[in-house]
C-alpha cells in the first residue's frame, strides 16, 4: 500500500477530518514514498551503479588478501560475479581495477567504508546483501582462516552489522554450500557450480575455537531445513512461511527497493535457487504438493 494513502487513513483516524488527512498524506509521502522512489530511481544511475560495483570489488580484494595470499579461487569468483552481472568492458575493467586497490596493503578499508555509507546511507539490509558477497569471497576456497573470519567480522561492525549477525550469516553460507553439494549429488546435476576441495569436503573453524574439522556429515535434507532456518520437527505451515519470507528478501523487487543497482540484482539469482530447491526437497519428503 502506498505510503500517502496510509497517511491519509491515520490522519483521518488520529488528527480528524480533511486537514489530518491531507497531513497524513503528505507525511506518508516524505517518510515512505519519495525514499522507496528514490531508492528505486538510484539503481537506474549509472554513477551509482558504478559505486556500487567499486565499493564490492575493493571489499573482496581486501578480503582476499586477508586469506594469506589471494589465490585462483578468489580470482575465479570475481571474474564469475562480472559475467553474472553482465558487465560490459569498461565495468570490467573498473572492477579489476577496484579488485587490485582492494588487496593492496595500503587499501584504506576505513575509508571505503566511509565513501561507501556516504553514497548508499546507513541501509544495513542493503549492507546484509554486500556483506554475503564478501563472505562467498571468503569462502571460495572451502576454508574460512582465523584471519578471513576477523577480517569480515571487523569489517560487518565498521558497517552497523553485529558480530553475531555476521557469524549467522557466516553459517548461513555453510548451509548453502553444504546443501548445494548433496543436492547435487541427490539430483544427479551439477546444480550449484561452487568450488570444492579435491577430498569433496569443506573446512569450517567453528567460533569457539580455531581448529577446523570435515563437514561430511551433513545431509542433504538436514541442510535443507537449515538453509530455510527452520528445525526439523517444523510444521509444514512453519517451514512454507519461512520459505515465502526467504524468496520475499531475494525477489528483484525487493532487492530494488533495498538500493540495488540492475547488476547487483543478478547476483542474487543463485540464492533464490538454492531456497526454492530445499523447499522443494523438503515439500517431496513430507508428501506435500
Amino acid at each position: 500500500m502506498k505510503g500517502w494513502l496510509i497517511g491519509c487513513i491515520l490522519g483521518l483516524i488520529f488528527l480528524k477530518g480533511l486537514t489530518g488527512a491531507i497531513i497524513g498524506m503528505v507525511l506518508g509521502y516524505f517518510l515512505f514514498d519519495r525514499r522507496k522512489n528514490a531508492s528505486r530511481g538510484a539503481r537506474f544511475d549509472p554513477q551509482y551503479g558504478q559505486a556500487l560495483i567499486e565499493f564490492t570489488y575493493e571489499m573482496m580484494g581486501y578480503v582476499a588478501r586477508s586469506a594469506g595470499r589471494v589465490n585462483e579461487e578468489h580470482i575465479a569468483l570475481a571474474n564469475e560475479y562480472m559475467n553474472i552481472m553482465q558487465l560490459n568492458e569498461h565495468m570490467r575493467s573498473v572492477a579489476r581495477d577496484a579488485f587490485k586497490r582492494g588487496k593492496s596493503s595500503s587499501f584504506d578499508i576505513d575509508n571505503c567504508i566511509t565513501n561507501y555509507r556516504a553514497v548508499v546511507g546507513r541501509n544495513l539490509e542493503l549492507v546484509t546483501y554486500l556483506l554475503e558477497i564478501q563472505i562467498q569471497v571468503a569462502l571460495s576456497d572451502g576454508v574460512l582462516t582465523d584471519n578471513e573470519r576477523t577480517t569480515l567480522i571487523s569489517m560487518a561492525v565498521k558497517l552497523g552489522v553485529s558480530a553475531a549477525s555476521m557469524n549467522s550469516l557466516i553459517e548461513k553460507r555453510y548451509q548453502e554450500m553444504a546443501f548445494r553439494k548433496g543436492y547435487s549429488n541427490y539430483s544427479g546435476s551439477s546444480y550449484g557450480g561452487y568450488q570444492e576441495r579435491s577430498d569433496n569436503s569443506y573446512s569450517e573453524d567453528r567460533y569457539e575455537n580455531s581448529h577446523s574439522y570435515e563437514r561430511t556429515d551433513t545431509s542433504t535434507l538436514k541442510a535443507a531445513y537449515a538453509l530455510l532456518g527452520v528445525d526439523e520437527s517444523a510444521a509444514f505451515p512453519e517451514i512454507k512461511k519461512a520459505y515465502k519470507k526467504m524468496m520475499l528478501k531475494y525477489h528483484p523487487d525487493r532487492l530494488a527497493s533495498q538500493g540495488l543497482s540492475e547488476e547487483m540484482i543478478k547476483v542474487y539469482t543463485q540464492k533464490a535457487q538454492d531456497i526454492q530447491a530445499a523447499f522443494d526437497l523438503i515439500r517431496k519428503e513430507r508428501g506435500f504438493k
